[in-house]
Order: C-alpha cells, then sequence, then structure tokens
C-alpha cells in the first residue's frame, strides 16, 4: 500500500477537533500523546504515517471519542502491515483499562491489604503493619485511594496512576477536605513561634499575619 508522507505536524490540523472521554469530558486533541504512543511501540515512519494518515480522518470533526480514535490508531497501524504492533496496543489497552478497574475498586483493593499485597501492606515503612491501629489506617486508606481516584477526572487518576504526575496524599483527598499537611498544631506555633529552615518566625501579633502564615504552612 502506497502511504503519503506525513510527519507529526500533521496533526497540528486536529487542533480544533474535542476529543469525548468516556466520563464525558471533552479536551482538545493532544497530538503528541499519539507521538508517545508509537515511540513506545517502536514504529517506523511508515507506520507513523500510516497512523497520522488514519487520523487525519477526523478532521472536519467537531467531536471524537477516544474510542473513535483507537480504532483509526489500529486501522492505521493494520494498513502498515503492522499486525503485531496493533496486537501490542490493544492488550496494552485492554492492561491499562483492567489496572484503572482495579485501582478504583474498594473491595479489590482491601482484598489486596487482607492478602497482605507487598505494595499495599508497606505503603507506609515507618509503621508496623501488624500493629492494630496501622491496619485500620491502611484499611481507610486503600478505600479511600480507590474512591479518591473515582472523583477524580480520569485524566487526572490515571495520569496518578501512571507517575505522570502525584496527586498528594490520596488515602486523605478528595475524599475528605484535608489532607496531611493539614494535620499541624497552629496553636503552639502561633503562641510560642516556629522556625523555617534556618529562621526563627516570632508570634504573630495580628489575625492578618497569623492567616497568611498558615496558608504559607500548609501550601
Amino acid at each position: 500500500m502506497k502511504i503519503e508522507l506525513m510527519n507529526d505536524t500533521s496533526l497540528q490540523n486536529l487542533t480544533d477537533v474535542k476529543v469525548v472521554k468516556r466520563d464525558g469530558t471533552e479536551t482538545p486533541f493532544y497530538g503528541y500523546k499519539i507521538d508517545l504512543v508509537l515511540k513506545e511501540l517502536n514504529a517506523d515512519s511508515k507506520t507513523k504515517a500510516a497512523v497520522y494518515q488514519a487520523l487525519l480522518s477526523f478532521m472536519g470533526k467537531k467531536t471524537v471519542s477516544t474510542i473513535e480514535i483507537a480504532q483509526a490508531f489500529i486501522s492505521g497501524l493494520k494498513k502498515a502491515d503492522q499486525n503485531i504492533l496493533a496486537q501490542k496496543y490493544v492488550n496494552y489497552r485492554r492492561q491499562d483499562e483492567e489496572n484503572f478497574a482495579e485501582a478504583t475498586d474498594p473491595q479489590y483493593k482491601l482484598s489486596q491489604l487482607f492478602d497482605r499485597n507487598s505494595r499495599v501492606v508497606h505503603e507506609n515503612a515507618n509503621k508496623d503493619s501488624h500493629v492494630f491501629n496501622t491496619q485500620r489506617d491502611l484499611e481507610a486508606g486503600v478505600v479511600s485511594r480507590a474512591l479518591g481516584l473515582r472523583m477524580l477526572p480520569d485524566l487526572v487518576a490515571k495520569a496518578h496512576l501512571r507517575g505522570d504526575i502525584h496527586w498528594h496524599d490520596l488515602d486523605y483527598s478528595p475524599v475528605t477536605p484535608e489532607t496531611n499537611c493539614c494535620l499541624i498544631d497552629f496553636d503552639e506555633m502561633f503562641k510560642n513561634g516556629f522556625k523555617i529552615g534556618t529562621g526563627w518566625v516570632s508570634s504573630p501579633r495580628a489575625l492578618q499575619t497569623a492567616t497568611s502564615q498558615m496558608s504559607q504552612i500548609i501550601a
């Protein structure tokens, strides 16, 4: 099959297309994500051109679903006679979806804890997982993480699971409005002053100063 020569700049023609995620949210079409997947697959220039060509079939559309993008991606791989890469991509997406389903399932995460899965049990290396209080903390933590990932937009939750970003204290937030960073003895600090680095901060004399210090400490 003859494939027209194309490069990643060709995908700039899709910048006006909105991508509808599985949770119904819309985002711009990000061509770099296509290139990241192609790079992961070690696709050659011919294969890349075939995928670009398949994706450019969306030109003129206002919206396109992630499922349609995946189907076009696979179609491009097959047109470049890369059936093995197409199957590798399908397997990756299936595994990615299974991992996400497991990460957002409180019952599954609890079963991992009760089976003493090393990643779950040793979430906090400073605490003995055999101690009752720690077990209770771990139980609450795994449930909060699963529910928290459900509450976050899929884009954010999956980015956290893949390591692209890190959502701080997921075992607290967003299920609760506080995180570990909020567990601060402000009464002691404001009454007696405190030290940050090599500098000493005296007890604030005005409410505005205290609230400003409080917001900075939490941040």
